[in-house]
């Protein structure tokens, strides 16, 4: 299952022993899922977000990251992994002349606060870098990535309640599943991960801001590679260890 305007992988299964396969493992949550965003900013090459996400009072659809000392019944422990595919930090000089003229607006919320620099001095709120990045939800909330990335400061391009809106370079938000991977390829599948290739609409946002694309392949390798130091002090653990210590406090 997918929000509205994410386009990416989905499974169908066709046979009836495979649909309870994949429901098994997906009920007990071994599914790993991998999505690409364009998204504004430069982040490092990884970086982990793990913030409690509710409902926002103030918006019909939207979710917000719960505020320190507010952890309720309402809120839900969050955890994404993100990894840095490719990035332009000159966004608007020279190489990507074309987005230097895009026009840009901002969403709804606007979770990112200051830590996101826009350009100064005008009335079209430009970023000054742009990037594509993997990101792994390691838990599956309304809006989590969308939300979880915003936050961290590097909105996604094209979400119309958490980032920022560039018609021009792409008219839906700029988020793609990418890989589908399951524990155990279940019965008269050969295979245990899916790939799905990113859509010309994201290509062409790529091309205009200037950043480089690679295939899902290459990135799937990279994103793995990264992926092998998951043990090290930086990822921490595999669970939501920060907002669920915060939600027993």
């Amino acid at each position: 299952r997918l929000d509205m305007d994410t386009s990416g992988v989905v499974a169908f299964a066709k046979h009836r022993e495979v649909a309870a396969a994949l429901n098994k493992q997906f009920r007990e949550r071994r599914v790993k899922k991998f999505y690409l965003a364009i998204c504004c900013g430069n982040p490092p090459d990884r970086f982990m977000v793990d913030e409690a996400l509710q409902r926002d009072e103030n918006h019909d659809i939207a979710m917000r990251v719960t505020r320190s000392g507010e952890m309720s019944d309402q809120s839900k422990p969050s955890k994404t992994l993100f990894v840095t595919v490719a990035r332009n930090v000159s966004l608007g000089q020279g190489g990507a002349a074309e987005a230097a003229a895009l026009q840009w607006r901002l969403g709804d919320t606007r979770p990112f606060g200051s830590k996101l620099a826009l350009r100064e001095g005008s009335n079209n709120p430009a970023p000054k870098e742009a990037c594509l990045v993997c990101a792994i939800p390691l838990t599956g909330r309304t809006h989590q990535i969308r939300l979880h990335v915003a936050h961290a400061g590097f909105p996604i391009i094209g979400d119309p309640v958490y980032g920022l809106l560039c018609d021009a370079a792409m008219d839906r938000q700029a988020l793609h599943a990418f890989k589908l991977q399951v524990v155990e390829a279940p019965p008269l599948v050969n295979r245990e991960s899916f790939l799905a290739p990113l859509p010309q609409d994201m290509e062409r946002c790529l091309q205009v801001l200037g950043i480089e694309s690679r295939s899902v392949q290459d990135i799937n390798a990279m994103v793995a590679e990264a992926l092998l130091s998951q043990d090290d002090p930086f990822w921490g653990t595999t669970e939501s260890t920060k907002t669920e210590e915060r939600m027993a406090e």
